[in-house]
């Protein structure tokens, strides 16, 4: 439990937040309203303690900054309304060591925090990002039976960012899987390290760090996937086809209702990726009766796997028997080529070079050629 004092008046500051418990990341947010002196004050649960004989690990820089000590008084005040790309929180984040009674303490627990993920298709990648509750933990995007997709390293923040060759993902819900690491072990990243994961698209596991046992969690937490192409038949939950359905694609982030289709009597439905987005969305699947099933992309697939399978299906890749689906609509293969949260379709005429414009192209390179030649003949004539 943290509070914030004005010093030297010892009063408690009037604030929404304040005091304030941490929450499962151990994290605190107290925002100050005046520029003022102040100090905290830290109320430790009973298998802690606060003091300035805290024992800090030689590795605490790597997670750890601006380590707070009892009665220290600090100068602060509100956060600028707007915040540069370079701002220096330092001044404003204030970490505070709590020495364990007893055994050190291990009961920290590495999971994911489900509000905030969040995927992007981005045409021959998918990019997944999130945050887990433990810093640096290892986390793993696996298929049900595709096994471990990739890996990569939460930051100290617990953020997390992988992105995934658009080809090696799997036609299933994609499980999100942490695992702690042993802080007390990590080496040294070196700038070589930092190059090697800015290039390398499909992140893995650091081998220097040391991956405890999983944290086995109450239900798993998934990514579902977005699909490039839709094909199937809408279904109710008991698997029963709805003939005549309304089917409406939502974005997941705000539920803006994106395209809306029917099915036809057989409960049978496509939707090209010009009506699809490339954020995260659901299905809303009405029946004619006026019921409504919100159903992922994920339950989707499940409810009409057999007939992927029959059909050579992907709709992620959108491909059918490994070949790519020309959209009608458009004349091309089945691409998503909407940016903007609105359903927009367009139809460009193809440019294709004739010989006319590539004599075109030939002349004005000659053109440029020749004055590039005249100009440096004239200046060394000048000379």
């Amino acid at each position: 439990n943290v509070s914030i004092f004005k010093s030297p008046s010892r009063q408690l500051v009037s604030l929404p937040n304040n005091p304030i418990l941490t929450d499962n990341r151990g994290v605190y947010n107290i925002l100050i309203d005046k520029e003022d002196d102040y100090y905290l004050n830290v109320a430790a649960p009973t298998t802690h303690s606060f003091s300035k004989n805290v024992e800090l690990n030689p590795n605490y820089d790597k997670i750890y900054s601006h380590i707070y000590t009892p009665d220290e008084v600090f100068h602060e005040g509100p956060l600028p309304l707007s915040i540069p790309e370079d701002f220096d929180f330092g001044p404003y984040h204030h970490d505070i060591p709590l020495q364990p009674k007893g055994e050190p303490y291990r009961q920290a627990v590495a999971e994911v925090i489900e509000e905030t993920l969040s995927q992007v298709d981005l045409g021959d990648f998918v990019n997944y990002q999130g945050q887990v509750t433990y810093p640096l933990a290892q986390v793993c995007l696996a298929g049900e039976t595709s096994g471990v997709i990739a890996c990569g390293n939460a930051d100290k923040y617990g953020n997390f960012n992988i992105s995934v060759d658009k080809l090696s993902l799997p036609q299933e819900f994609i499980e999100i899987k942490v695992e702690k690491v042993d802080l007390t072990k990590l080496s040294k990243i070196t700038v070589l390290d930092k190059m090697m994961s800015f290039l390398v698209k499909e992140v893995k596991a650091q081998s220097s760090i040391t991956i405890n046992p999983s944290t086995p969690t109450p239900k798993p937490v998934v990514f579902n996937p977005i699909l490039s192409y839709i094909e199937g038949y809408a279904y109710e939950e008991e698997g029963v086809p709805i003939s005549n359905a309304k089917i409406t694609i939502k974005l997941k982030a705000n539920d803006e209702v994106f395209y809306m289709t029917s099915a036809d009597e057989t409960g049978f439905f496509t939707i090209y990726s010009n009506h699809l987005p490339f954020f995260e969305y659901y299905l809303n699947i009405t029946l004619p009766a006026g019921k409504t099933i919100k159903q992922s992309t994920g339950e989707f697939i499940t409810f009409n796997q057999d007939y992927l399978t029959e059909q050579g299906l992907d709709l992620i890749k959108a491909t059918r028997g490994g070949s790519s689906i020309v959209n009608p609509e458009t004349g091309d293969i089945n691409t998503i080529i909407n940016s903007i949260p609105t359903p927009i379709v367009t139809t460009q005429p193809e440019v294709k070079a004739t010989g006319q414009t590539l004599a075109i192209i030939v002349l004005l390179i000659f053109l440029i050629i020749a004055l590039i030649t005249g100009v440096f003949y004239i200046l060394k004539k000048r000379k």
